[in-house]
């Protein structure tokens, strides 16, 4: 029997963690910061404890979706619900069990049964964002949506980079344009030049006293660039202790990575990321500025790649940006697509604020996100 239930507070989802990790693990999402305890940290960092919504649904006893909301508001008047995550970091994502996926009938009566619960609450809206796994999925809940009389639409929103980890078995550099290549290869030797270049990989199980000051070297590092037009840094923003809390959580489940590109051992470039199900995933990259026209950022890229490569149990990097970003562009990296999900009721409101988006999109210039390939997540 399939019934669905709505948590209300953070409370709540501390209570049912285990369950929650569990649907985690089962399902296709790959990013740590959808376990319950980082979703946790992220609302009552940018939100409040009490303003968590989360969906589950219970096929009998057991958990075989659920979805975290919280309050968001669009166009200044209109009231919805939205996933936590922000610029900042990846924030959670919905999950669903991976087994249901291959049941095509009870993959659309847990769709319906989402969709009635989307539209019984007290929120007009809701959008979903960042959407890439189970795609038939969401397609078949935006069915369910316009079946019970909701106004639900399909949208492509962007491309995210990802770097197959066959591209640092051998010469990362081998993929690059012949100028890229040429240009790394002199940027490293004028560093070689400089004194002894060395990895320093920190992948703890607890983020004692010894770790916590090494993540601060990096947020230090990431925080000498404060002082570049419109750019802002974790410490300049007040979330050093969210980033803490986040390497907290993932370190002791062993998906916390630290690394830095060292120089007399000396660190001048970090990536602050996560390794989970196979999949690296870079959150934050920095590099002192003394050191751009090294391109310590890239050169930590292509260590930190050779590492990963060499450990047997890695299979892709997610750059979590953009592929059209520099770095995309400059490592020629693959990428897949990102969607987003957004429903209304009455419908006639879903319609005029679809017809007022399109107008948005028409005065900003917006363009259409480019093509890109399937997930290989």
């Amino acid at each position: 029997m399939i019934t669905t239930e709505r948590w209300r507070g953070t409370s709540r989802l501390l209570e049912h963690r285990e369950a929650w990790d569990d649907l985690w693990q089962r399902s296709a999402v790959t990013v740590p910061t959808a376990r319950a305890e980082s979703v946790v940290s992220y609302v009552e960092t940018f939100s409040s404890a009490d303003s968590l919504q989360s969906i589950v649904v219970r096929e009998d006893s057991a958990i075989i979706a659920a979805l975290p909301l919280v309050p968001r508001r669009r166009a200044g008047f209109l009231h919805c619900l939205g996933l936590p995550h922000n610029d900042w970091t990846t924030g959670a994502a919905p999950l669903v069990d991976r087994r249901l996926i291959e049941q095509p009938q009870r993959t659309s009566e847990v769709a319906t049964e989402l969709a009635r619960a989307f539209m019984s609450g007290p929120q007009r809206a809701i959008f979903l964002d960042g959407l890439h796994h189970d795609v038939s999925f969401w397609r078949m809940v935006e069915t369910g949506l316009q079946q019970i009389g909701g106004y639900a639409q399909w949208e492509a929103r962007a491309s995210i980079a990802v770097l197959p980890i066959e591209r640092f078995h051998s010469d990362p550099f081998s993929h690059l344009s012949k100028n890229a290549r040429k240009n790394l290869r002199r940027a490293a030797r004028r560093l070689a030049q400089r004194g002894s270049v060395s990895l320093r990989v920190i992948t703890p199980r607890s983020m004692n006293a010894h770790e916590r000051r090494w993540l601060d070297q990096a947020l230090e590092i990431e925080h000498h660039k404060s002082d570049r037009p419109g750019w802002t840094s974790i410490i300049a923003a007040g979330l050093r202790d969210f980033f803490h809390q986040q390497a907290d959580i993932a370190s002791r489940h062993g998906e916390f990575l630290l690394s830095f590109l060292e120089l007399d051992r000396v660190p001048i470039a970090f990536e602050y990321g996560w390794l989970a199900k196979h999949v690296y995933h870079s959150l934050k990259v920095g590099y002192e500025p003394a050191f751009q026209t090294h391109s310590a950022g890239h050169l930590l890229m292509a260590r930190l790649g050779r590492y990963l490569a060499k450990r047997g149990d890695v299979k892709a990097v997610d750059c979590l940006c953009r592929s059209d970003t520099a770095l995309a562009r400059r490592w020629k990296a693959d990428a897949y697509p990102v969607y987003r999900l957004w429903a209304c009721r009455p419908a006639w409101l879903g319609q005029t604020l679809a017809w007022g988006l399109k107008q948005k999109q028409f005065l900003t210039g917006s363009v259409a996100p480019q093509a890109a390939m399937p997930s290989p997540l």
